[in-house]
């Protein structure tokens, strides 16, 4: 989508660039290394099956229920031999996409500006008065030096506590204690979810059990913490990777605006100077 009085030129992200300020940039899905076969039992009855259940009730609950969002938080990330870098965010949107963010590296400094939908993605880095457009189901990935396991718009999903877009609505006992299942293929991110007793999703797991394929997530674990103050919301995400790679989301503060926001509050409208690089079409 080409933007009247906007420099367009095509291109591909650098990873060296973006890695500085956690810019978002398009990788492929890769497969993890497969190991020695591990049976995988099928869910069993009676008490051991209460919390998957408890899970899908508070997963369809949340999606019910989704409403419109405004939330602040920090962004701590660290890279093998890095010191590390603290980003502040600003994340707004209604149950369903589009998604706004804003990126500060200060008090004031807008570091950068993301809007996403359903088949599109814009990134505007106003420094360099350069921004990155997207458009696709093919959804760009989160980057630290090192692609994160998930999108903008599933770790969104996340943090209001609508997991079932994010981890499905079926899986497979691996393991109790602790109540760990593996989750379906049909769901979007594949690997290992830890329950609490009443369904909670505790930790999640990218590495696949022995014998089944990995993809994205592999060597990545997410640890999920709540807030006392409000009841089956996230108050931080704790992604770390095997190789050194870690970033900490923490929440600062959320608001539930009365109404949705109007479509011009969610719009990504950029200066005439700055240039469009098109980085193509995917899926």
């Amino acid at each position: 989508m080409r933007r009247p009085g906007l420099k367009h030129r095509t291109g591909t992200l650098s990873v060296t660039r973006l890695a500085a300020l956690a810019w978002l940039f398009l990788v492929p899905l890769l497969a993890g290394c497969p190991k020695e076969p591990l049976q995988v039992e099928p869910l069993p009855p009676a008490a051991q099956a209460l919390p998957w259940q408890a899970y899908t009730i508070l997963a369809q609950t949340a999606e019910e229920k989704a409403a419109a969002y405004r939330i602040r938080a920090t962004v701590q990330y660290e890279t093998p031999g890095n010191q590390g870098h603290r980003l502040n965010a600003l994340i707004w949107g209604n149950p369903d996409m589009p998604v706004r963010l804003d990126l500060f590296a200060g008090v004031g400094v807008l570091a950068a500006q993301v809007r996403e939908d359903k088949r599109n993605f814009l990134l505007n880095v106003p420094e360099e008065q350069t921004a990155y457009a997207h458009r696709g189901s093919n959804k760009p990935l989160l980057n630290i030096g090192t692609p994160l396991p998930f999108t903008l718009e599933s770790l969104v999903y996340l943090l209001c506590g609508r997991f079932g877009p994010v981890f499905g609505y079926e899986a497979r006992l691996l393991e109790n204690p602790p109540l760990r299942f593996v989750l379906d293929k049909s769901a979007p991110v594949q690997g290992v979810l830890t329950l609490s007793d009443t369904g909670r999703p505790l930790r999640w797991d990218g590495s696949p059990p022995s014998g089944m394929p990995g993809g994205i997530g592999y060597g990545w674990t997410l640890d999920i913490a709540y807030d006392d103050d409000a009841p089956g919301l996230p108050r931080s995400l704790s992604l770390v990777h095997e190789s050194g790679y870690s970033a900490l989301l923490q929440i600062r503060g959320r608001e539930t605006p009365p109404e949705l926001f109007p479509e011009n509050r969610l719009e990504l409208n950029l200066p005439p100077q700055t240039v469009v690089n098109e980085l193509g079409e995917g899926g």
